[in-house]
């Protein structure tokens, strides 16, 4: 008691039950999603089991199979490669356009926008896009090539060594969390560093290489450490589109561990959305014979026809119930753990935070099998409720990341001159620091239910019947619908892809503010 008096203020001894509050339910989200996962995971990885008998441990035995396996060995070169191509490729473009947007160079604002808005649409959506994009009839890559070769017949998803380059393309342009934090310490280096430079007749180039990358080294490593953790956990832009093929020149470790529990083994730029959306009118022969052209007329029919014919928008109003709910219950449960962490002291909060935010590189298939247990014991499998718990979990390392941010850039004389008038803890929370935080909020509140609206995985693992569908699952239901209507295929993506841009749109000067919460240049 005697270290805690002298290590923390007496104010701060007083909030310690208020401290605990607040972080309560962050840490059962954590328990219940992180940690139980992966020490059910660690210990199961030693057993054999079929998911219902009881498991026989056969110690080291998997982990022996596993590096004899192929499959297994073709994945982890795979991922290896992807990871390369993402922390370098990947986060170099989201590092030059964090330097573009600093910069403010004329044409930066057009710029933002081109390359944000893909970054807003799911991967399950993209999958599909670029399935279409490298077509091998009427897809744009493959016409353009043709006026150049006009014996060029190549199927990228099917053809080897095509189908790996066609997946990498899914994702390898789309880095904007890497532009976004990069960008945060672009703004809060001092102006008199680069100042300085100039007067001892720096150039540019040099200002840049020597001065700016060095000092955002940081950011630049968090970027590497977020575009690798996705690589890992890369589900979407596969299963939609090569499923791992062909043989298995596109396989990665989630799918394997995927397939393990279905076999009871659990041990560029808007051009592509510009494309999809004109192609939603034209009809079946036009998108056949010239992907280029424009419609020869609008119509709805065929949208009509999808909330007619199918129902559409059941699946459209799950997303929203879904994505909103999980959404909101996040905020206020992460809110107060990043404002306890970012605003005051106590024991053990650098291991609260390292905790946190570490499980942003705990991929999330790889927690399907127990997670799946929990909903099951829960009686919510196959139901909307259950899928919105579980969403909840999704946003705790990112958000008390943004949200952290944002505390700490309030100036704490607000809080001090509140107490001085008497106001009391949850006070200065609800009343002073959650209003000033408000674009942190709206940024956090954004990013989740964006990714909420737009997961696939644990959306195909929790639910089965069409009652329950959310749209990412509608589209693959839609592509096996619609094989060869492609006028109506392209309306479901359309439908799929606007929501997520048109909330962009509304709500992108939040979103920035928020995302740069703290990087005060000057």
């Amino acid at each position: 008691m005697k270290f805690i008096r002298e290590k923390y203020s007496k104010l701060e001894v007083k909030n310690f039950k208020w401290i605990f509050l607040f972080l309560l339910p962050s840490l059962i989200v954590f328990i219940l999603f992180y940690l139980n996962p992966i020490v059910t995971i660690f210990v199961t990885s030693f057993t054999k089991w079929d998911g219902f008998n009881n498991p026989e441990f056969i110690n080291v035995k998997n982990y022996l199979d596993m590096f004899k396996d192929s499959t297994f060995r073709i994945s982890l070169w795979n991922l290896i490669k992807w990871s390369l191509l993402a922390s370098t490729v990947h986060v170099a473009i989201g590092v030059i356009i964090a330097f573009i947007l600093f910069y403010k160079k004329p044409g930066w604002r057009f710029t933002r926008s081109v390359y944000m808005i893909p970054n807003v649409i799911s991967a399950a959506a993209w999958a599909i896009i670029y399935k279409f994009i490298f077509n091998d009839s009427f897809g744009i890559v493959n016409t353009l090539i043709r006026k150049i070769n006009p014996d060029w017949n190549v199927q990228w998803f099917y053809q080897s060594p095509y189908a790996f380059w066609a997946v990498t393309f899914t994702w390898l342009f789309y880095s904007m969390y890497v532009t976004l934090v990069v960008y945060n310490d672009l703004l809060a280096i001092p102006t008199e560093l680069t100042e300085a430079a100039k007067i001892d007749g720096a150039s540019s180039w040099q200002i840049n290489f020597k001065v700016y990358l060095p000092l955002c080294r940081t950011a630049i490593g968090t970027g590497v450490i977020m575009s690798v953790t996705s690589r890992i956990s890369m589900y979407e832009q596969i299963v939609l589109t090569t499923t791992g093929g062909p043989g298995d020149d596109t396989m990665n470790l989630p799918l394997i561990l995927v397939n393990s529990i279905n076999d009871l083994n659990y041990g560029y730029s808007v051009l592509p959305l510009v494309w999809v959306i004109l192609s939603s009118f034209k009809t079946n022969s036009e998108i056949l014979n010239n992907p280029f052209t424009l419609p020869s007329s609008i119509g709805f029919e065929q949208y009509k026809y999808l909330f007619e014919k199918y129902n559409f928008f059941r699946y459209f109003l799950n997303s929203v119930f879904i994505g909103v709910t999980s959404t909101i219950i996040s905020l206020f449960i992460y809110a107060m753990a990043a404002y306890v962490i970012a605003r005051y002291n106590f024991p053990g909060k650098n291991l609260v935070y390292v905790l946190f935010t570490i499980t942003l590189l705990v991929p999330g298939q790889a927690k399907a099998q127990p997670i799946f247990s929990l909903v099951n014991t829960l009686d919510l499998y196959d139901s909307i409720y259950g899928l919105s718990i579980v969403y909840i979990s999704f946003g705790l390392a990112m958000s008390i990341f943004i949200l952290r941010s944002s505390f700490m850039s309030i100036p704490k004389s607000f809080d001090e001159a509140a107490i001085l008038e008497g106001a009391s803890f949850f006070y200065i929370y609800r009343k002073i620091d959650l209003p000033l935080a408000k674009n942190g909020v709206l940024t956090a509140g954004m990013i989740m239910f964006l990714n909420n609206w737009n997961e696939y995985f644990y959306a195909s693992l929790l639910t089965s019947s069409d009652e329950n569908r959310t749209l990412p699952l509608a589209l693959q239901f839609f592509t096996e619908s619609f094989s060869y209507d492609y006028t109506k295929l392209f309306a479901a993506l359309t439908l799929v892809i606007v929501p997520g841009v048109v909330l962009y749109l509304v709500a992108q000067k939040q979103f920035r503010a928020g995302l740069t919460a703290g990087g005060v240049k000057g």
